[in-house]
């Protein structure tokens, strides 16, 4: 579990999470005309590969926390049945 945890937090690093030249330069566009050149950035809006990637890792980090949970209260979470949901939910994540 600690090394699903651990990569999500070094994904999340090289896509921006902390600023670095992967970040920036995956969704920069660059643009030449005679007249000029222009940089563009879609950084976390519309279908940027970032934003989505966000969006992804925030529900892997949410069922890895879950996971550490429910490891410490096995009980608690078999009582509430949250053990099937967080299985169910797991999958494709």
């Amino acid at each position: 579990m600690a090394q699903k945890i651990d990569s999500l937090y070094e994904s999340t690093i090289d896509f921006g999470a902390h600023p670095n030249e992967r970040a920036v330069t995956s969704t920069t566009k660059l643009t030449r005309s005679a007249e000029k050149i222009s940089f563009q950035t879609d950084y976390l809006a519309g279908d940027a590969l970032s934003a989505n990637h966000a969006l992804k890792v925030t529900l892997q980090v949410g069922v890895g926390s879950l996971s550490i949970f429910e490891k410490m209260r096995k009980e608690r979470f078999e009582i509430l049945g949250a053990s099937e949901t967080l299985a169910r939910v797991r999958v494709g994540l």
